[in-house]
């Protein structure tokens, strides 16, 4: 018998970094509901492929996707995303607040090394 729901969400690690989704896609979007199911959908992934990544009830995933229910507790938007393939959310609120995503890297690859 398959304990399902009690198997740990993989560690973020190993999970592929995800991507940045062209703005068009975010412009589409009013509603952080439709900023899940746009996630959802740029993801590639099926309902049943998405919910045994995240190990999550398929009927739960489908009411998260068509915003009836919150992402349960302990999967995070983070994590949420990381499954997905994409930023979307976190690119989604950036622009709900005014801001611009930039990679870490490349700040640290032009801002000057302090002394410690």
């Amino acid at each position: 018998m398959s304990n399902h729901a009690q198997r740990e969400i993989p560690l973020l690690a190993e999970m592929p970094k995800p991507r940045e989704v062209e703005q068009r896609y975010i412009d589409l979007c009013t509603t952080e509901s439709q900023a899940v199911q746009m996630c959802f959908n740029l993801s590639g992934h099926t309902l049943d492929s998405l919910s045994d990544e995240l190990r999550v009830n398929k009927g739960t995933l489908s009411k998260v996707i068509r915003g009836k229910a919150p992402l349960p507790r302990r999967i995070n938007r983070v994590v949420f995303q990381q499954a997905c393939g994409n930023l979307f959310l976190t690119q989604w609120e950036n622009k709900q607040l005014g801001y611009a995503m930039v990679d870490r890297a490349l700040i640290d690859a032009i801002a000057p090394r302090r002394a410690a």
